[in-house]
């Protein structure tokens, strides 16, 4: 969720609120007991689009201020200054800034496409972290 929330920072959690758009949430990993932190973009039903990193929320261009500074940092220069500091030292700096390099856009699916176009699942939420 960097730079929003940086790692090791200390959250507060309310359980039990309802959910809406953009708020941050703390979900659980479908295949571990893992705890995560992610940014709900989608509701239920919802048809979301990305193209060349804008967010679409069923055909309505949505605006993501949050992200601002990490897609300016992208397009100066692939995060790769980002990926260089303090928390990326040694292998984990290295893939980071391979996959950013490789990277067309800021927002990309699992295969790099920088179009694309997806209805959530009744029941279910889109969850992005704010460094996709």
């Amino acid at each position: 969720m960097d730079p929003t929330l940086a790692d090791g920072e200390i959250l507060f959690v309310v359980k039990h609120l309802p959910i809406d758009r953009f708020y941050i949430v703390v979900a659980h990993e479908e295949d571990g007991n893992k705890d995560i932190v992610k940014r709900v973009i989608g509701m239920p039903g919802d048809t979301i689009r990305y193209e060349n990193d804008k967010l679409y929320i069923n055909d309505k261009e949505t605006d993501e201020p949050y992200l601002a500074d990490y897609i300016k940092r992208f397009k100066d220069d692939k995060l790769q200054s980002t990926y260089s500091g303090k928390g990326f030292e040694g292998n984990k700096g290295t893939f980071f800034r391979s996959i950013a390099q490789k990277a067309q856009a800021f927002t990309v699916d699992v295969n790099y496409n920088t179009n694309f176009s997806f209805t959530v699942p009744e029941g279910e939420y889109l969850l992005l972290g704010d460094d996709r």
